[in-house]
């Protein structure tokens, strides 16, 4: 048993190669949040994880951008304010689970999260519920003593607190555009591969290639001053890096890094940039 500000269960931190940029591959489950968790001894290789996490959501205003609708029942809509999901103090919490199967250095597991949403619908005056959910597979694989592959695929809707690129943009949960008054989840998702190999005791290479991306968020993700829409304005993104470390000694590492990432908008292009950096670490 845990408790306290630590990493969701939902999380895998053994699916991704170390990086020197401390924010790591941009498709990755990587979120820290207040937890109660429960986590079982092995038994012949398998675990189980349940938990209950403090939710907190990324979520538009509720003002309705849909285009099904300008008028509700007689009531003008578009552009208004049509449901509030802060409407509520109490919110149920987030119920992350995982079962993970692993023998010798290779290993497999299975996360799912429950993302409940309790709302206020404005144009009914009624109290809702909308529910975001998510899956993830991740593991490893070890052929040989110095080769480990690595694997992470997410998968969900209104799962953005929990993919590293999509934390923070509030789009995971937004008005339905068919029945204003209702909020639907966002699907989303994000995987990272990588390799690492161990040259010798001292020498480490290590590649990886990321995604994270968004669907049927595009009205949502432009809203807001110029600068939240240049900021919220995510459709997807990709992320490489390679690194090479050296170990000096076992208290002292120097490591390379080369980074490449891209980042693509709802109709206003996109872009990208590189990266080079080093670290020199000394663990006592």
């Amino acid at each position: 048993m845990t408790a306290g500000l630590k990493h969701s269960l939902f999380q895998d931190e053994e699916a991704i190669p170390p990086t020197i940029d401390p924010q790591g591959p941009n498709g990755q489950v990587n979120v820290t949040v207040n937890e109660i968790g429960y986590v079982s001894p092995s038994l012949k290789g398998v675990r189980l994880g349940i938990g209950v996490d403090m939710p907190s959501y990324y979520t538009s205003r509720g003002i309705y951008l849909g285009k099904d609708y300008r008028t509700w029942y007689g009531k003008y809509i578009e552009g208004q304010k049509v449901c509030d999901p802060n409407f509520y103090s109490f919110q149920s919490p987030d119920i992350p689970m995982f079962v993970e199967y692993a023998k010798g250095m290779n290993r497999v597991k299975l996360a799912g999260i429950v993302r409940p949403l309790i709302y206020r619908d404005l144009l009914c005056n009624k109290r809702r519920a909308s529910v975001g959910w998510g899956l993830s597979l991740s593991g490893n694989i070890k052929p040989v003593d110095q080769l480990t592959f690595y694997l992470q695929a997410t998968y969900g809707k209104g799962i953005g607190k929990y993919i590293q690129d999509l934390s923070g943009i509030p789009v995971s949960f937004v008005p339905k555009d068919d029945h204003p008054g209702e909020m639907t989840p966002t699907p989303m998702m994000g995987w990272c591969v990588g390799i690492s190999y161990d040259i010798n005791h001292k020498w480490q290479v290590n590649l990886m290639a990321s995604q994270a991306r968004m669907w049927q968020a595009s009205t949502y993700a432009e809203e807001g001053s110029e600068s939240d829409a240049n900021l919220n304005n995510y459709r997807y993104g990709y992320y490489a890096a390679a690194n090479v470390f050296y170990n000096i000694s076992s208290y002292f590492q120097l490591g390379l890094e080369y980074l490449y990432g891209c980042r693509s908008t709802w109709h206003h292009g996109s872009g990208h940039d590189n990266r080079l950096q080093f670290q020199v670490q000394f663990t006592l």
